[in-house]
């Protein structure tokens, strides 16, 4: 997709007031765009007239919102596999739960060995 329009909706239906409109700028895969090559790659973003204002922006301001929104829809896309999924936190989630398990056992291992070096030592006759 090379564009994408951000519509305003009541509840759960659409009012299909256009809110923002990004465009592709060039083509890349990836995190092709951090390259700074000619043409110029990213995305833009337009709002309509009646969307633009001279009040300044606020985290209430829905262009606010949009831009946000566009932001983390292209970092997303950077980490997609070709089937639109993301595959990336996979790894991570199961790798952190076997750093927690070595962890645990690590902790484990050093209390018996302390524990085992006091009754060598007799600390707990005293």
């Amino acid at each position: 997709w090379d564009a994408v329009n951000i519509t305003k909706y009541r509840g759960d239906i659409p009012t299909g007031e256009v809110i923002a409109m990004a465009t592709r700028q060039g083509h890349w895969k990836k995190t092709g765009w951090h390259s700074c090559t000619s043409p110029t790659r990213g995305w833009l973003l337009e709002f309509p007239e009646e969307a633009t204002s001279n009040a300044v922006a606020t985290a209430q301001d829905l262009r606010v919102a949009s831009t946000a929104v566009i932001n983390m829809m292209a970092y997303r896309d950077e980490s997609a596999g070709a089937d639109g999924f993301q595959h990336v936190g996979q790894g991570a989630l199961y790798w952190s739960i076997v750093k927690s398990i070595l962890i645990v056992v690590f902790i484990a291992l050093v209390g018996i060995v302390v524990l085992l070096i006091c009754r060598r030592k007799g600390v707990d006759k005293k």
